[in-house]
């Protein structure tokens, strides 16, 4: 019986949200089509969505320039004036960190028994050894404590020992990534 609801359920899409911007919002569930362009209506058999999908379907999308483009993509900073002042982040660097679907930045806590705290950066896009060899040459004395932050040489994650969350968030997005 509970998997016919949810069966049910999932076969529902949601409806797009009427916005007063140019750009509609779209949300669905990861398993279901949603379109990939802006200018398409999704596919849904329901009748009440078809006034509002056709709306949004007939106003075309506006093309958007490279400098918001850039913004978007975390290449490049708004100055106080408005313009563009630098272009950082990218892969001009030796490291990247790639924003999660959502479009936020990967970096999570992990719980563990016993009170121990965790941060996890995930995917970072770097050369291995040369950010082991930063992090050697930052860390305070290798004799005495293992190292705060490490590098897990099987997927790639950095793991920093303690609850550093938001502070690694803010730093991440000072630089522009």
């Amino acid at each position: 019986m509970l998997a016919r609801q949810a069966i049910i359920r999932s076969s529902q899409t949601l409806r797009p949200i009427a916005t007063s911007s140019f750009r509609p919002l779209v949300l669905a569930r990861s398993f279901q089509t949603t379109p990939f362009f802006r200018n398409e209506a999704p596919s849904t058999n329901a009748s009440s969505s078809s006034s509002t999908s056709a709306a949004l379907a007939e106003e075309p999308a506006a093309p958007l320039d490279a400098e918001y483009e850039a913004l978007l993509r975390g290449q490049a900073v708004l100055g106080e004036e408005g313009e563009l002042e630098e272009f950082v982040g990218g892969r001009e660097r030796w490291y990247h960190v790639a924003r999660s679907e959502g479009g936020e930045l990967p970096v999570y806590s992990k719980f563990r028994n016993g009170g121990q705290v965790t941060t996890l950066i995930r995917k970072i896009e770097t050369l291995r050894d040369q950010l082991n060899e930063f992090f050697l040459a930052n860390h305070l004395d290798p004799f005495t404590s293992p190292p705060r932050a490490t590098l897990r040489p099987t997927n790639g994650h950095i793991q920093i020992k303690g609850h550093y969350v938001e502070d690694v968030k803010d730093w991440l997005s000072e630089r522009g990534f």
